[in-house]
Order: C-alpha cells, then sequence, then structure tokens
C-alpha cells in the first residue's frame, strides 16, 4: 500500500474515531457502502473523485489536500501556470487573499461539486429508460 494511502486511511479513521461513530453509520454519512469505507480506513484500494469530495467535505478538509493523498495529481498554481491574463489577474487576487478566505471560498466550491455531481447522477436516474 503506499503511504500516502496509509496517511488517508489513518486521517479517515481519526475523523470516525473523533466522531464517535461506527463504520457503518460513517459510509452511511459519507453516501458509500461500508465495504467500501472499510477498504479506504484501512488504506487498501483506490477512492473515486466523487467519494473523495464526499469524504473531504465529511472530515471537514479541502478536497485538494487529500487529493495527493488518494493518488490524484495535486492542484497547485506553479501546476498550470497562467497564460491568460486575466487568469493572472485571478491567480494574483487567490495569492493576496487570507487563508481563511481560501478555506471558505474551496469548502463552497466543494459542496457546489457534490451539488453536480448529485444532479448529474439524478438526471442519469430519469433519463433510463
Amino acid at each position: 500500500m503506499p503511504a500516502s494511502y496509509k496517511r488517508l486511511a489513518e486521517m479517515i479513521e481519526a475523523t470516525r474515531l473523533a466522531r464517535n461513530v461506527t463504520p457503518a453509520e460513517a459510509a452511511r454519512q459519507i453516501g458509500a457502502q461500508p465495504t467500501q469505507f472499510s477498504r479506504w480506513r484501512r488504506g487498501v484500494g483506490g477512492i473515486s473523485m466523487d467519494h473523495l469530495a464526499a469524504v473531504a467535505t465529511w472530515m471537514n478538509v479541502p478536497l485538494a489536500e487529500l487529493l495527493p493523498l488518494a493518488g490524484y495529481p495535486s492542484i497547485t498554481a506553479e501546476a498550470t501556470p497562467p497564460r491568460d491574463p486575466a487568469l493572472a489577474r485571478l491567480n494574483a487576487m487567490w495569492d493576496r487573499l487570507p487563508k481563511s478566505r481560501k478555506e471558505i471560498i474551496l469548502e463552497i466550491a466543494q459542496r457546489g461539486a457534490a451539488v453536480l455531481v448529485a444532479a448529474t447522477y439524478v438526471r442519469t436516474l430519469l433519463e433510463m429508460p
């Protein structure tokens, strides 16, 4: 098991214990099957982006913090240098924001992503014959 999976597993288990919930209850809160949650908390196997976003919300941590731990590329300003002047201005504004405001914006974005995933899922269900 990669060391990053182990760290993610430790964080998931620490959150579960801090909330004093059973693994089954934690899985329900996240919207996952208990067997999936069991694998994540043991650091076995991967986790989908949708579930990782749900876990980040459940753990109350930024999704960007969990991405590299789950084997996804990190999101950093250096990873995609701005080519568009408007994007460069946005990046400069982001850099000037206090950490507390960045955390609020990231939380809103995570919740928006979860809503988008849920809406896509519902639309898919409605389109099924």
